[in-house]
């Protein structure tokens, strides 16, 4: 029989952590976001790198914006022409341009999510 919860629980409910490894796929996925995020959009930020040959592309994160791409206005026009409107202008700042796409931002939501599951 599978085991579906953990050995030894931790004291308070708040804490979570209740489901074994390895028992709920969908908890499981949560889990690897919640604690793999900074990979995950390293991982992102890498395949926007290499799609749109722009190497100063950058993932990043703030408390208005949440995840956003930034680039250097010398390469916010590439992406403002990308292919089927993937990226969206956001916010033009001094030294640079943020953009969204449905990608970063359906990962954002999973990753603000996974967070507040135990």
């Amino acid at each position: 029989m599978e085991q579906l919860l953990v050995f030894e629980p931790p004291f308070f409910a708040r804490d979570g952590g209740f489901i074994a490894s390895g028992a709920h796929p969908a908890l499981e996925e949560a889990r690897g976001l919640r604690d793999e995020s900074r990979r995950v959009i390293a991982a992102l930020e890498a395949r926007y790198r290499s799609e749109t040959t722009i190497g100063s592309l950058k993932i990043k994160h703030n408390a208005v914006l949440g995840y956003f791409v930034e680039v250097t206005a010398t390469h916010a026009d590439r992406l403002m022409a990308s292919a089927g409107g993937r990226f969206r202008h956001r916010q033009t700042v001094a030294s640079a341009v943020r953009f969204s796409s449905d990608e970063l931002q359906e990962l954002a939501m999973k990753i603000a999510e996974a967070g507040e599951r135990r």
